[in-house]
């Protein structure tokens, strides 16, 4: 496998509205080798020098993750890559033993049943992986306390048997395993079509509660009661729900829920739906997009106004969906999606602040070109930066002129009647996407 190769092209940047609000430079692409099929990408400070670095998951043949390390000359060093065994689909980076460095939990892919968990040194390298049985097929994961023990523990969704699992942290980043039932706030509520979840206390009662996307119609909520257990769930129409994500989008204090709806044919929507103050969710809101294969859905505060705005992939059109937040006195109201095209199959999408400039940039996660990139953002502030900032360095992620090496040519998947319901629908599509490398 080929790591580590640096390769940048420019991709302009086509804006839908001559009124966008956000200015991004082009896409800076990281290459990752022709075997690399990112997915997800973890960030963090991994060997303590004050630089983001990235923990790439994906579809390697070989079985690897990628750690790229931050750099002042050229934004990231070459990728060096980490032992897994499988291929893999999602990262979550946490302080889950209790020491200042950053550790890192998988879900690998490919039918194994367990999740990884691999302790940071603080040198940028890991220790030996950890593993913890779970579902077949674990697509995405969760960090936070679910329990109120003071520990960050591990909720993992699986597409396969549609459950989550939650894996309780004893404080070291020692897990309790499925198969100790007592111990485990297991819990399968029938989420049929599940690849997405998200973790946030809805009802605002300190416990932090799940909400699962899933792609045969419906947005699926799970209070906790506490002790992470959770309360039976409650089901609210959402389309064909893909990605998810929760912040409170309309401005009123509470935290609300926005997922991207992935259709065959007709275009698709940001669907919103506003929290009502009590963890019970209003109608749903629905924001039209051209395209009609949304996958992931992310959201940052861009421009510095308060506003969380919501950034959604379109996985087949090959680019950007962003929504200026203009909710004002609680009352939501979005501007019509501007449009960054990037490189093919953007399967996911991650705002951190990468040049120290106190605003959100972005990353992506393009599957079948094989590569990262990094999407500088220009956008004037609302607010001026708050806290100790040791600059702006643009040099690190300016456009070089470096020939972009040519990726194998982007495929897409074969869709066929996967739940056996008689015909091919929005579903069958999640299931292709979700399955395709």
């Amino acid at each position: 496998m080929a790591c580590g190769t640096l390769a940048v092209a420019v991709l302009l940047a086509w804006v839908s509205d001559a009124r966008a609000q956000f200015v991004f430079d082009p896409p800076v692409n990281f290459s990752l080798g022709f075997d690399a099929w990112p997915t997800s990408i973890g960030h963090g400070d991994f060997n303590d020098d004050g630089l983001i670095d990235l923990a790439v998951t994906g579809r390697s043949n070989d079985g690897l993750m990628l750690i790229l390390l931050g750099s002042e000359k050229t934004g990231f060093e070459p990728a060096v890559p980490l032992e897994i065994g499988r291929q893999t689909d999602w990262v979550v980076v946490a302080f889950l033993d209790g020491d200042p460095h950053l550790d890192l939990g998988i879900a690998p892919r490919g039918g194994v049943g367990k999740v990884a968990v691999l302790k940071g040194t603080g040198s940028g390298a890991f220790g030996d992986r950890m593993d913890y049985l779970v579902r077949r097929g674990p697509s995405h994961m969760a960090a936070r306390d679910f329990d109120g023990d003071g520990d960050t523990d591990l909720a993992v969704m699986d597409n396969t048997s549609s459950t989550v699992t939650l894996l309780l942290n004893d404080g070291n980043a020692v897990f309790t395993a499925t198969k100790q039932i007592n111990h485990v706030g297991r819990f399968d509520k029938g989420l049929s079509g599940a690849f997405y979840l998200t973790a946030a206390d809805f009802d605002g009662d300190l416990d932090i509660d799940v909400a699962v996307a899933r792609a045969t119609g419906h947005v699926t909520v799970l209070m906790n009661n506490g002790d992470a257990t959770f309360a039976r769930a409650v089901h609210y129409p959402a389309g064909t729900a893909t990605g998810i994500a929760a912040g409170d989008v309309d401005g009123d204090g509470d935290i609300d829920i926005v997922f991207g709806d992935l259709t065959l044919t007709t275009p698709g929507f940001l669907g919103v739906l506003r929290n009502q103050g009590d963890g019970l969710f209003g109608d749903l809101a629905k924001f039209p997009m051209p395209g009609n294969t949304m996958w992931f859905v992310a959201l940052a505060d861009l421009d510095g106004d308060g506003l969380l705005d919501p950034i959604v992939t379109d996985a087949f059109g090959n680019r950007l969906f962003l929504f200026h937040n203009e909710s004002a006195d609680g009352q939501l109201a979005l501007a019509d999606p501007q449009q960054i095209d990037v490189a093919a199959f953007p399967r996911s999408v991650f705002a951190v602040d990468l040049d120290d400039d106190c605003d959100l940039d972005l990353l992506v996660a393009s599957l079948s070109t094989h590569q990262v990139q990094v999407l500088i953002n220009n956008t004037p502030q609302a607010e001026p930066c708050r806290g100790a900032a040791s600059g702006k360095s643009p040099a690190r992620f300016a456009a070089r002129k470096e020939t972009q090496a040519k990726a194998p040519a982007p495929r897409r998947p074969v869709i066929t009647d996967t739940n056996a319901d008689g015909r091919i629908d929005a579903a069958d599509l999640a299931a292709a996407l979700q399955e395709w490398r």
